[in-house]
């Protein structure tokens, strides 16, 4: 993923589930440029992972030394994303209880669905 060169204005939607985590922030902040760059105007990018639910600034992220990833905290992941200029959608929890829910020992999954203003900048 931090070596992706997609063409330019070539998707309509880019769906990123459960690697974002893998990322340093430099690199996801790179990717997000990309994604930027790769969608059609009015494109859409959904970005779907772990997502820790706590605001406070003490939890920034986890590491998960079992796969090497890294859980941010929601209100650090969504800063991340304000700093690539896109405007936030759409945001979603999966459900925590009935059918479609995940097992409680994982941590919380969250959807963004993300798209950038056409404003010139690629």
């Amino acid at each position: 993923m931090q070596d992706w060169a997609p063409s330019s204005s070539s998707y309509d939607v880019i769906w990123a589930q459960w690697c974002v985590g893998h990322l340093t922030d430099a690199h996801f902040l790179r990717f997000l440029q990309r994604c930027r760059t790769a969608l059609k105007p009015k494109g859409i990018l959904v970005v779907k992972d772990n997502c820790g639910e706590s605001s406070s600034t003490d939890d920034c992220f986890e590491v998960d030394d079992a796969d090497r990833s890294i859980c941010r905290g929601r209100a650090y992941l969504e800063a991340l994303l304000a700093l690539s200029g896109a405007e936030l959608l759409c945001t979603a929890l999966q459900p925590v209880s009935g059918e479609e829910a995940f097992p409680a020992d994982i941590y919380p999954v969250r959807s963004y669905a993300l798209r950038w203003v056409d404003d010139g900048v690629t």
